[in-house]
């Protein structure tokens, strides 16, 4: 998968519409902000994955165990809310965070066909697909499908 520059990848983006719009053909283009994604990232999901990256003894260890058994509770004036165990996320506002985040969706484009393309910049993937019989659209709902988090 490849990452690219926000300018670059709009640039990159602009190619196959206009393409498409000159052969007087539809595209179609779908736009998912994952921007909420750290907040529901499967730690078990998560772990899996770092150990097929061959992430393994103390470092996966370590991960665990600052993923596991965090809490968080919200202040509001002097008002303190319970405690509520976290079960999912990745640690926000951290250097480690936005790195397990990216290993987590890293193979999220995997699972799209050829005749799709992708572009997917930090949390923002952009999919968008040439229209060229009924079940191109089909195809391409299949695709929404199976890249949700």
């Amino acid at each position: 998968m490849a990452f690219c520059h926000a300018g670059q990848q709009l640039v990159t983006s602009l190619k196959q519409p206009t393409v498409s719009l000159k052969n007087k053909h539809i595209i179609t283009a779908i736009y998912i902000d994952y921007s909420k994604a750290f907040d529901v990232v499967s730690h078990p999901k998560l772990f899996h994955k770092l150990s097929a990256y061959g992430i393994s003894g103390n470092l996966l260890t370590w991960i665990r165990q600052l993923l596991t058994g965090r809490t968080q509770n919200t202040r509001v004036g002097n008002s303190l809310s319970d405690s509520v165990q976290l079960g999912s996320g990745v640690v926000q506002g951290s250097c480690l965070g936005p790195l397990l985040f990216l290993l987590y969706v890293n193979d999220v484009t995997s699972v799209i066909s050829d005749k799709c393309k992708r572009k997917l910049y930090v949390d923002d993937l952009k999919l968008y697909s040439e229209i060229t019989m009924a079940g191109d659209c089909h195809a391409l709902q299949v695709i929404v499908d199976k890249v949700k988090l």
